[in-house]
């Protein structure tokens, strides 16, 4: 049984107890699948030329379709980090380009499209999770 999750155990039971039955609830048991990071926080650079785009492609061979989490730093150096596609509510020039064509994760890869609406090249940051199922 595993020692992390969420247990609730009868009473007269003990917390420790590797029999189902002494449990209210168990997470471990009582959900399909955990998630996970598969993948420490990690992270690049892109650089995209003026009044153009880059395609960013990142491998995860799950072989089904992860929850993922993407930020990016659109202006260098601004501190200001947008999560996912970051021209809805953002005043940046350079950001995630919201299509479905472009941004999206498969069951192998993680991609998104990255917009420079300016007339300088950006060097934008981002990092990104990875989460998938831990199992029962």
């Amino acid at each position: 049984m595993t020692d992390y999750g969420i247990k609730i155990s009868k009473i007269g039971a003990s917390i420790d107890s590797t029999n189902i039955d002494d449990y209210i609830f168990l997470s471990s048991s009582s959900v399909h699948a955990t998630a996970m990071i598969v993948n420490p926080p990690a992270g690049g650079t892109a650089t995209v030329p003026s009044s153009s785009y880059v395609d960013v492609s990142i491998s995860h061979n799950l072989n089904y379709i992860p929850t993922s989490i993407l930020y990016t730093e659109p202006t260098p150096g601004s501190g200001r980090w947008y999560m996912g596609v970051s021209n809805y509510g953002s005043d940046e020039d350079t950001y995630i380009s919201p299509n479905v064509a472009y941004t999206y994760c498969d069951d192998t890869y993680l991609k998104f499209r990255i917009i420079n609406n300016t007339a300088s090249q950006k060097i934008v940051s981002y990092y990104y999770f990875i989460l998938g199922e831990s199992g029962i």
